[in-house]
């Protein structure tokens, strides 16, 4: 581990816990908003094997840089996102500073073509309207994960829809053509088994976000959502949601592989071994002043400084 001193964007502290598990050297404190990598020695060991096996790998093992880059960009065309099945509580989405526990992924069936010059939609939307979404979308399992600049390019390509009372939203065993967000009224989920009738099986309120396992998995609608009160509806069309996603994700893998190819003890990781683990790494923001981790305390994370600048 370095000197105490400032860390700058791809610093990386913490890899005492894939030695011996030794507590941190440093205080770390964010010297104005950062954002960081995070992953935890017991995600690298579920996924990789023990470290002292990966340790023990010979120098020859390790993927050229070039390779690397060669198989992310094959290999994002089955890009990841966070399931959002598998709910969190919200002490589970923002854990304790030093334990960290990674989210289980879902995978796109159709890979999706980006083409460069892509430029996602814009809607018009009043600053009530940006301030509004801003806050549904962090409390939404599927977007909260993304940085504040992603957030906001979803939030102008949602499309303002009204819906009159009893207006069926979404009908069951269509297929998908639009994630909601309710923003005011009321829906009502309604779910048909074959051979019998509709049974109402949850209901949404302002804040409520629907429809996005069909846009995910490539499946039949499950349920119809009817409008119970007339109700207003932000919609991202399915070629929007999936580019987005994808054109993002592709960032992402690069460049969080970059970052991991950078840890001393994890270099001679396969490029496939190395692309399990950047899906597997959470994100942590952090306000000013926040202490990232403690001196003394035990190493259990690694972390990459991602945006911003901390003291150590």
């Amino acid at each position: 581990m370095a000197e105490a001193g400032m860390l700058n964007v791809g610093d990386i502290f913490g890899e005492e816990s894939l030695h011996d598990q030794a507590p941190y050297k440093f205080d770390v404190i964010a010297q104005g908003s950062a954002s960081f990598l995070v992953i935890s020695r017991d995600s690298i060991e579920q996924l990789c094997g023990p470290i002292v096996d990966i340790v023990a790998r010979s120098a020859g093992g390790a993927a050229s840089n070039t390779d690397l880059q060669k198989e992310i960009a094959s290999m994002a065309e089955r890009l990841t996102i966070e399931d959002p099945a598998e709910d969190y509580s919200e002490s589970e989405i923002a854990p304790p500073r030093t334990a960290f526990r990674p989210r289980r992924e879902s995978v796109f069936v159709e890979a999706v073509h980006v083409d460069e010059k892509w430029v996602p939609p814009s809607y018009p939307h009043t600053p009530e309207d940006v301030s509004r979404l801003r806050g549904y979308v962090a409390k939404t399992v599927l977007l909260s994960h993304l940085s504040t600049h992603l957030r906001d390019t979803v939030i102008e390509a949602l499309e303002r829809k009204e819906y009159p009372k009893g207006a069926e939203i979404i009908k069951q065993g269509a297929s998908g053509d639009y994630y909601y967000i309710l923003d005011s009224g009321r829906a009502d989920v309604w779910q048909a088994k074959i051979g019998g009738p509709e049974t109402k099986v949850f209901e949404y309120s302002s804040g409520g976000a629907f429809g996005e396992l069909a846009l995910l998995h490539g499946e039949r609608r499950h349920a119809s959502v009817r409008a119970t009160d007339d109700c207003v509806c932000w919609a991202l069309d399915r070629n929007t949601f999936r580019k987005i996603m994808m054109s993002t994700g592709r960032h992402t893998m690069e460049e969080r592989t970059a970052f991991i190819s950078r840890i001393k003890l994890l270099e001679n990781l396969s490029t496939f071994e190395r692309f399990r683990i950047a899906e597997a790494m959470g994100v942590l923001e952090c306000i000013d002043g926040s202490r990232i981790v403690a001196r003394g305390s035990p190493a259990t994370a690694v972390f990459i400084l991602q945006r911003g600048r901390c003291e150590r």
